[in-house]
């Protein structure tokens, strides 16, 4: 149905929130154990997320843990007052050599706007294909599809997406 590898890209958790967790805290520490020197780890979304999404980056943002602190820096992109829909460019024109992640919303939750995730996904593997070049990290891609899935065509591989996040429902 997402046109994914059965025996390797599919990861079954408990529910949607568990997975947009994992997702973030994952990149985020694999940024953190990867970087040299040890950077501040970007992370670019938009303005309209699920609170699945919103709530863990604004507590990174601001979390100090007894451990280690976790200072994340979170680059909330606003959606067109309009549309409803991110402008693809807006969402690269926020990119930086520290940015990890970007994670978009296929569909809202509240209004059924579909984001432009395939033109996010194509301008992001140009990018991501100089960083490389560069000696940089490559940015993952995230997209939670939860109201998109069974709804619209949903391909990871045509996306470029490296983790989509869908639920039972």
């Amino acid at each position: 149905m997402i046109n994914a590898d059965t025996n390797h890209e599919i990861i079954i958790t408990s529910g949607g929130t568990e997975a947009n967790n994992w997702i973030i805290n994952s990149s985020v520490k694999n940024f953190l154990k990867n970087s040299t020197p040890v950077a501040k780890p970007h992370i670019i979304t938009t303005n309209i997320e699920h609170p699945s999404i919103r709530e863990p980056l604004l507590r990174l943002s601001a979390e100090e843990n007894n451990e280690t602190p976790i200072d994340v820096c979170v680059t909330f992109v606003s959606v067109s007052k309009k549309t409803g829909c991110v402008a693809a460019e807006d969402i690269m024109d926020a990119m930086r050599a520290d940015t990890c992640l970007i994670t978009v919303m296929m569909a809202n939750n509240e209004t059924g706007v579909i984001q432009p995730i395939r033109e996010i996904g194509a301008n992001l593997a140009k990018i991501n294909a100089q960083r490389v070049a560069n000696g940089l990290p490559k940015v993952g891609f995230h997209c939670d599809a939860a109201q998109a899935i069974g709804k619209v065509e949903v391909d990871v591989q045509d996306l470029r997406l490296d983790y989509l996040t869908i639920v039972g429902h």
